[in-house]
């Protein structure tokens, strides 16, 4: 199955964590095999709502063959303030990992590439503004062979495993 565009149909010009939340909204529900998500900082305007974990939840009950991979600079500032992904992540590890970039102090833009079709774009992780969505996007498969590479070099993060006790 893919990804409808709908509303996103082309790229649509993101301009704050307003559109940002619909765009997600509107695409994550429809994710059925991959999910790259490159966050340098793990955000909580956008990531860690109620609707994004649903739809992550979902879409790893749906298949045993989904997979989940985020990169973050640092997970720190989300494990002490109780990042909802954080908690998805440890519920479901066979499915959803998340590892920290090599080299923190490269990453500028943060993205995600759903089922390595639809594409939500920040250039500067650290604004909101010159974002992009496409449902259909050609950048997707460049995005998806360079977030692969990041992830061949990314580090463990021992704050992230699940604790037993």
């Amino acid at each position: 199955m893919y990804v409808t565009c709908g509303e996103y149909d082309g790229h649509h010009l993101l301009e704050n964590p307003s559109h940002f939340q619909a765009a997600a909204d509107h695409l994550l529900p429809q994710g059925r095999r991959t999910l790259r998500i490159l966050a340098p900082e793990l955000d909580f305007e956008l990531l860690s709502r109620e609707s994004v974990v649903s739809a992550l939840a979902t879409m790893v009950r749906v298949s045993p063959k989904t997979r989940i991979r985020i990169l973050l600079a640092d997970s720190s500032s989300a494990v002490q303030r109780g990042h909802l992904l954080i908690g998805l992540a440890r519920r479901f590890t066979s499915y959803i990992d998340m590892r920290l970039l090599d080299d923190p102090e490269s990453s500028g833009p943060a993205w995600l590439v759903l089922d390595e079709r639809a594409v939500i774009w920040r250039p500067d992780y650290r604004s909101w503004k010159d974002g992009q969505v496409c449902g259909l996007d050609p950048r997707a498969g460049q995005l998806c062979r360079e977030f692969d590479d990041l992830w061949e070099r990314s580090l463990p993060d021992p704050e992230l495993r699940r604790l037993h006790l």
